[in-house]
């Protein structure tokens, strides 16, 4: 059923920084679940990051594309709950691309969910109360991974701003 349901969602969603489904389904006679989606040359953002910083200029436009593709999605009454570097794709141009809907959710569909995410990029209230998942707890993920980008580290529990820790425009402390 969730594997179902993560193909209808990415049906619906038709943006540049989301990858496309082209079909999926269920074989039962040979017991096989499969999915047709793009294929996309490259990696993913956390194998990227790996390999050293993206720079400033790098991280606001791959951040602004992933955010414009939440938006598309949420705009849609779908929110990913699972945002994180591991599920944005890159090509060699770095234009991402969100993937891995597996525990996306119509908006206000949570209440039974035992699953919410990645630690470190959930946001808290999730963990205590799943109603309260919206498109904010994808926002939330959205500034812990724009915060990682920068520094190279999650924030921790006592925040310090990025500006104080990398050089880099201090408007990125009120985007996050």
């Amino acid at each position: 059923e969730r594997f179902i349901r993560e193909v209808d969602t990415l049906a619906r969603l038709d943006h540049p920084a989301i990858v496309r489904v082209l079909s999926g389904g269920d074989d039962s006679e040979k017991g096989v679940l499969y999915l047709f989606m793009d294929y996309i040359e490259g990696e993913d953002l956390e194998t990227r990051l790996k390999k050293g910083p993206l720079s400033t200029a790098q991280t606001y436009n791959l951040m602004r594309q992933v955010v414009s593709g939440l938006a598309h999605s949420h705009a849609r009454g779908v929110t990913h709950r699972d945002i994180k570097p591991a599920n944005i794709l890159l090509n060699e141009q770095l234009s991402p691309k969100i993937s891995d809907f597996g525990l996306a959710r119509p908006v206000g569909e949570h209440e039974s969910d035992t699953a919410y995410g990645t630690p470190g990029y959930t946001a808290p209230e999730v963990v205590h109360n799943p109603s309260a998942v919206d498109e904010s707890t994808d926002l939330y993920s959205v500034g812990v991974m724009l915060y990682e980008l920068l520094t190279s580290k999650r924030p921790e529990q006592l925040y310090m701003p990025v500006a104080n820790l990398v050089q880099c425009d201090p408007r990125f402390d009120d985007i996050i």
